[in-house]
């Protein structure tokens, strides 16, 4: 399927705005769709305002629950957010993506000649891909693809 096929009827987002306020934006859409709790060990967080508080990192304590450990002198403050600019990051939301569609061959692809990035799928039945969500970042396609998962993202 050629990507411009595929952009009628795919989930997509418009370009982030600056380079913290939409990507602050971006996170607050994808964790309206899976709570930070949810989230795996090795998410970055950023503060609200878009401002990187510390070297926060996701890990698990002992009863299993995910909590957020600093590697500085910075105080956790909530609201925060995922930092989708650390490459981790982005990794955990591809994780979501996949469980929120149950295909763990869920993949992202960058596309040169559209300067875009896919979020894709086998397509059952056929021999292709099927384009779930198109954006101009990874970080953008997949928190699309995540918002329109048949189950809004929730897991």
């Amino acid at each position: 399927m050629d990507v411009n096929d595929a952009k009628n009827g795919v989930a997509s987002t418009a370009p982030e705005e600056g380079p913290r306020g939409g990507l602050a934006a971006l996170g607050a859409r994808a964790v309206a769709c899976v709570p930070l709790t949810s989230w795996l060990p090795g998410v970055r967080l950023l503060e609200q305002r878009g401002r990187v508080e510390g070297e926060w990192r996701g890990m698990r304590d002992q009863a299993g629950k995910l909590v957020f450990v600093s590697s500085g002198r910075g105080r956790l403050r909530l609201p925060y957010l995922p930092d989708l600019t650390d490459p981790a990051t982005v990794g955990c939301l591809r994780s979501l993506v996949r469980d929120a569609w149950s295909d763990q061959l869920l993949s992202t692809e960058f596309c040169p000649a559209d300067k875009d990035w896919l979020v894709q799928r086998l397509n059952p039945g056929s021999d292709g891909w099927r384009v779930e969500a198109i954006a101009p970042t990874e970080a953008a396609a997949l928190v699309a693809a995540l918002e329109a998962a048949p189950d809004g993202g929730a897991s």
